[in-house]
């Protein structure tokens, strides 16, 4: 007992180390507990032995996450997205689950491991690709939402093939009869959890809500019950796992429950990925027999993902700019991917020398995504010079001046749009998305369609004339090139840009924005001032209905269903 838990304190001590070292390189903190895991494992200092705990430990953490994947499934996110994005991302993980199966055999693997070869090459992850698209505010553009709704399917996707690869036996033979008895125990499965979620769930969490321990204690009891009748049915404890979170993601009580199995979440997926850096184990033949597969794999994962996504972003209608923004972030391995090829090792289906493969891929590929979102506006235009494509301009833009120039049509900038109509003030709206120009120009509002990266098209904009410049549009590195080109332009005019980042908001007003609006002090800020008339209840009643009557506007304008 000892000698375990000074081994899992290793683990946890080398995973912190590495993640600080990470942090401070801004590598993503995977990277760190999978180098970790490859330190401490049997391959160099040898602290751990006992892989077959900590691997235990692991599958504890993956049900930890996909409990939590469960939890925050929002089924209506994926419907929103755009039957577009939905169809891009189905067409994706067809052509590049195909390619990396082709690809897979011509390197001599066996049928069945190519499968899962293909599967760990097609899908991305949404936990780093999230982060990144937040943490630079773009997760709210145009291409930020295709790509979210790509995620989402491959998400589902991914879930389907954690219940259907278990039960293929080595050779892979009758694939479609094991994928008819797969989906009819599942469809069993999620019946229990819906007769479960009607009928006992609210008894048991509305007396349980009454103790926050007694509601932790429940939430994680519910994740065991689904896991072990997952077991009993044959399918992963994974899976169950995502099932019993399903179940709870429409409780009233779904935020206290994410908020208290968190941490344990956080704790076991460490765990997991420090036991993927532990199962890469190099080859007798030594490093450079891997070299040629890595660096294929990671090209193929980088660049053809990226060519399939931007093609058939251009074939569902959208322009050259969105369609290779959309595609860019989504060149890594999925933590979906390397859960899948865990299982397939213990269940025998690939082997070790694969899934270190893999686990190498996954590093590399996770680690040039961070690369790729911060110079995502460079690599675009590389793309549009190496392949002599025109930058996405305006399809048109009046002459003449307008006393307020308004770049980005979504639910802030209608209000303010509002107001400036009230003040009798001429608006000219900027905005990059076709659906939002075709519905202004149909309102008989005067728009222009352009990208505001392009220089050329903020020159065109006559800011010279305006009174005010305002950009409800959140990107950093679009604001900053609109207040640079519009001072340029005229040192008079008014500029009120919006961050969603602290650091980047000062940095604006540095670089001379007259007001950066910041939409989380924003509502904040409102409520506070409406807390003067709410003192007197007719005050109250007024502004109740006020703001009824413009949430009903804000939905006529077309802008009421979730970003």
């Amino acid at each position: 007992m000892g000698d375990l838990l000074l081994e899992i304190g290793s683990v946890i001590i080398f995973a912190t180390v590495l993640a600080y070292v990470a942090r401070l390189i801004k590598q993503p903190m995977i990277l760190g507990y999978i180098i970790a895991g490859f330190i401490a494992g049997p391959q160099l200092l040898g602290f751990i032995s006992s892989t077959e705990t900590i691997e235990l430990l692991s599958h504890l953490g993956i049900a930890f996450v996909l409990f939590i994947v469960g939890l925050e499934m929002d089924l209506g996110r994926l419907r929103n997205s755009g039957i577009k994005s939905i169809a891009v991302g189905f067409g994706q993980v067809a052509f590049a689950g195909g390619a990396g199966y082709g690809l897979a055999l011509f390197f001599g693997f066996s049928s069945l491991e190519s499968l899962y070869v293909a599967v760990a090459l097609t899908l991305s992850s949404t936990m780093v690709v999230i982060k990144l698209l937040s943490d630079r505010g773009i997760l709210d553009t145009i291409y930020g939402r295709i790509i979210i709704g790509i995620l989402l399917v491959q998400d589902v996707v991914a879930i389907f093939l954690l219940a259907l690869l278990p039960n293929l036996d080595a050779s892979g033979g009758g694939i479609w009869k094991l994928a008819v008895i797969s989906l009819a125990k599942g469809i069993l499965l999620f019946l229990t959890a819906y007769l479960a979620a009607r009928t006992i769930l609210p008894v048991v969490f509305n007396f349980s809500a009454k103790s926050t321990e007694l509601l932790f204690l429940s939430s994680v009891s519910w994740l065991f019950a689904f896991s072990f009748l997952a077991h009993l049915l044959g399918y992963s404890v994974e899976i169950g796992a995502f099932i019993a979170g399903i179940t709870l993601a429409s409780s009233s009580y779904k935020l206290e429950m994410m908020s208290r199995v968190r941490t344990l979440r956080d704790f076991f997926a460490t765990v997991f990925f420090v036991s993927l850096g532990m199962q890469i184990k190099l080859p007798e033949t030594g490093i450079q027999s891997l070299i040629f597969p890595v660096l294929a794999f990671s090209a193929f994962i980088i660049l053809w993902n990226t060519l399939v996504v931007a093609g058939l972003a251009l074939l569902a209608g959208y322009n050259k700019r969105i369609s290779i923004m959309a595609s860019l972030p989504l060149g890594q391995v999925s933590e979906f991917s390397l859960i899948l090829l865990l299982l397939g090792v213990g269940l025998g289906h690939v082997s070790p020398d694969l899934s270190a493969l893999v686990v190498i891929v996954a590093a590399i590929t996770i680690t040039s995504t961070t690369y790729v979102v911060k110079y995502r506006e460079q690599i675009y235009g590389l793309v549009c010079r190496l392949f002599r494509i025109r930058r996405e301009r305006e399809e048109s833009y009046p002459r003449q001046k307008f006393d307020v120039i308004l770049c980005g049509y979504n639910r802030i900038a209608y209000g303010i749009f509002r107001k400036l109509k009230k003040l009798r003030k001429s608006v000219l709206v900027v905005d990059f998305n076709p659906d939002v120009i075709a519905r202004l120009k149909h309102l008989k509002i005067p728009c222009a369609y352009g990208d505001l990266t392009g220089q050329d098209f903020i020159e065109k904009l006559n800011v010279s004339g305006a009174e005010m410049l305002v950009s409800t549009v959140p990107g950093y590195e679009e604001n900053q090139l609109l207040i640079k080109e519009a001072r340029k332009a005229s040192q008079d005019v008014r500029i009120i840009v919006t961050s969603t980042n602290v650091d980047s908001a000062l940095t604006l007003y540095q670089n001379g924005a007259n007001y950066v609006i910041f939409p989380q002090l924003l509502g904040g800020e409102h409520v506070a001032e409406l807390l003067d008339q709410f003192s007197h209840v007719p005050s109250m009643a007024k502004r109740k209905f006020d703001h009824i009557r413009e949430l009903h506007l804000l939905k006529k304008a077309g802008l009421g269903k979730p970003l």
